[in-house]
């Protein structure tokens, strides 16, 4: 779980640089804000999903317990 985590949070930062490239500092501002409020309803579920992620990122996996 903490290597997804890591590596989703390293593409956040590559994906933001390559949108920011070459931008001016009010346009870089506009960037992230779009990037970060997601407006359509596949993006909120995408964000929704994100949270959990990086919220649950420094949890011990609990696995189910079966009996038999």
């Amino acid at each position: 779980m903490r290597a997804v985590v890591a590596e989703m949070l390293e593409s956040y930062d590559t994906e933001l640089a390559a949108l920011e490239e070459d931008a001016d500092a009010p346009a870089r501002l506009r960037i992230l804000l779009r990037w970060m409020l997601p407006l359509a309803e596949d993006e909120w579920a995408a964000e929704k999903g994100r949270i959990v992620l990086i919220a649950q990122r420094e949890q011990e996996p609990s696995w189910p317990t079966v009996w038999s």
